[in-house]
């Protein structure tokens, strides 16, 4: 069986009788299930199941609970999700390549990938809206949910399917998803057809780079934007959308006033240049063609910062204000909002539903004047969500335009405290290590990797993230809603306390700083009911970032706090670099935590 295929469109469609489904960035795979095999099958007919051991294995398991429903065929897509709406491409494309067993598995570990199903082919010929219905009754008894922006990263999902097309582009955008999909109820599945019943609106970023190279033996034209010392770093590769007359200007241009190469001219940068695309990946734009030139465009402010601008672009419905503000070293306001739009997929589901403690800086980091705030001004938009603890009404930061709304009013360090509104229960547990000075950051990676010695010794997941000080915080993510504090408080202490038995001359749980003698700082008191800590991937006031580190990372000699400035985040998450991921799944249950505590005997 071959898939139906889509059209591509850049408008609604004018009649009635649609709906729309989030379009995802990555590799369209029939899924076909008997009571005995499961294979994943490409668009072109080729076995994946080698490259996704995870998404077959998540199928065999259900085997036998579908007996009696089987075989079956399904369609769907292959993704890497960053949230419920957003996929990243390459991590896709580069399993689908893979055929080493253990490389496949250290990738698993790292940049998981899912399957979302969006049809059910045993009755092509039944209109789409029957369908539907069929798939949503054979994932539920396949315990296969729905997956909406936040909702926790399934290995298995069904895409969201709605009438409300419009509002769904919206949201599909302000999640950074690639487009949406929108299906005509009454169309029958058209095998290796491309249909008209059957639309792909993509969600096109806009961005401003500079012509600097014309290859004279395809008619191509490279574009660059500066980078660190001005460097020029080429990300684009077009010819698309220029029109004839257009593209023989250009040519001639750079024959005339460019410097010959071999297989072509280049030009000192001059000429900035609107171009279309769908994201960046491997260093370079995707799905590229031209829009328009920009003739008043100053070709020095075309640089990496403005290509991330282009490629995250901020919620229409938040109101931004004086975006060329500098609140650090070569960062504005604009590079500030567009770097939280980019690592939302990230950081937001560690706010979602805690009481928010941000720290403003009106005047940027220049000036002396910040203060904290937890209370919901009177102010706050309406899609800025709110909640009551102790006597105070917090901002809850549950969406996209909620965390541009807290950007743009200068909240400049999002802290976060251990459980959610609705509990007073930990969802995680977090050691705070904090050394004497910023130059001996590397006793904090010791003892990191010292309490991850432990953590193995119990089977215990083990997170660490950089402060964007001059410490590291250690996470175990826990069964939500199920842990009091003081629970976890024994095991905490356990832990500081036996890491200081074994280096009494490099650890000290002593709260005063004068009484510490030079050692480092195992926080675990601050565990504790509505205390907070940085969320995940928020900037500091230094200008560097609470970054999550993977292991071989975290052992580096040359790990240094100083690698997480905002640009060296947006270069990171090009290559879904987020060793917080699996954070969900590998949450640890009371039951399992209570046998800990009994083994250990506290």
């Amino acid at each position: 069986m071959k898939p139906m295929k889509l059209t591509e469109t850049t408008a609604f469609p004018q009649s009635t009788g649609w709906v729309g489904e989030p379009k995802y960035d990555g590799y369209r795979c029939l899924v076909s299930i008997t009571d005995t095999s499961v294979e994943l099958i490409s668009r072109n007919g080729r076995l994946l199941n080698h490259a996704f051991p995870e998404v077959v294995s998540a199928f065999e398991e259900r085997q036998t609970k579908l007996s009696g429903q089987l075989p079956i065929v399904l369609d769907g897509e292959l993704v890497c999700l960053l949230n419920g709406y957003a996929s990243h491409f390459p991590a896709v494309q580069t399993r689908s390549r893979m055929s080493n067993v253990h490389v496949i598995e250290k990738e698993m570990l790292s940049r998981p990938c899912q399957w979302m199903a969006f049809d059910i082919l045993n009755q092509p010929n039944v209109p789409y809206r029957e369908r539907r219905k069929q798939l949503l009754s054979f994932c539920k008894r396949a315990d296969i949910p729905i997956v909406t922006p936040l909702s926790d990263v399934p290995t298995l999902g069904v895409v969201e399917s709605t009438s409300a097309i419009q509002a769904l582009l919206t949201t599909v955008k302000r999640y950074n998803g690639e487009g949406i999909v929108l299906k005509k109820q009454l169309s029958p599945y058209n095998q290796n057809i491309r249909s008209k019943d059957w639309l792909k609106l993509k969600h096109y970023r806009f961005v401003p780079v500079l012509v600097t190279f014309f290859d004279a033996t395809n008619g191509y034209f490279h574009g660059s934007v500066y980078h660190q010392q001005r460097e020029l770093n080429e990300v684009a590769i077009f010819k698309h959308g220029l029109s004839p007359d257009d593209a023989k200007t250009l040519a001639n241009f750079f024959r005339t006033k460019g410097t010959a190469e071999k297989n072509g001219f280049r030009l000192a940068p001059s000429i900035v240049v609107e171009l279309a695309c769908i994201g960046l990946s491997g260093g370079q734009l995707r799905e590229v063609s031209f829009v328009r030139f920009l003739h008043h465009a100053d070709p020095d402010d075309i640089t990496m910062a403005t290509l991330f601008h282009g490629l995250y672009p901020l919620p229409d419905i938040v109101e931004t204000t004086s975006l060329d503000k500098p609140l650090w070293e070569q960062v504005t306001k604009a590079d500030y909002l567009h770097y939280l739009q980019a690592v939302m997929p990230f950081m937001l589901p560690f706010l979602y539903q805690r009481a928010l403690t941000v720290i403003r800086f009106p005047h940027g980091t220049f000036a002396n004047e910040r203060f904290y705030q937890k209370h919901i001004p009177s102010y706050a938009p309406a899609y800025v969500k709110s909640g009551w603890l102790e006597d105070i009404c917090y901002i809850l930061c549950n969406n996209p335009e909620t965390l541009i709304w807290l950007g743009n009013q200068l909240a400049l360090e999002l802290h976060i405290p251990f459980q959610t509104i609705d509990s007073s229960k930990p969802d995680e547990i977090v050691f705070d290590l904090d050394p004497p000075s910023q130059d001996q950051f590397g006793l904090a990676q010791e003892a990191a990797l010292d309490m991850k010695q432990i953590f193995n010794r119990f089977q215990l997941p083990f997170f660490c993230k950089t402060t964007g000080g001059k410490g590291l915080q250690v996470h175990i993510p826990l069964e939500k809603q199920t842990l009091t504090y003081e629970e976890t408080g024994r095991f905490m202490k356990f832990v500081a306390d036996f890491l200081c038995q074994q280096k009494p001359g490099k650890y000290t749980t002593e709260r005063l700083k004068k009484k510490r003698r030079n050692r480092l700082y195992i926080d675990y008191v601050q565990h504790a009911y509505n205390k907070t800590l940085i969320a995940p991937y928020s900037m500091r006031e230094t200008g560097f970032a609470a970054i999550p580190l993977r292991e071989d990372e975290l052992a580096s000699p040359t790990l240094s706090p100083q690698q997480f400035s905002l640009v060296d985040v947006l270069r990171r998450i090009q290559q879904f670099e987020n060793p917080f991921t699996g954070y969900e799944q590998k949450r640890v249950s009371k039951e399992r935590f209570f046998k800990l505590l009994d083994e250990i005997g506290v």
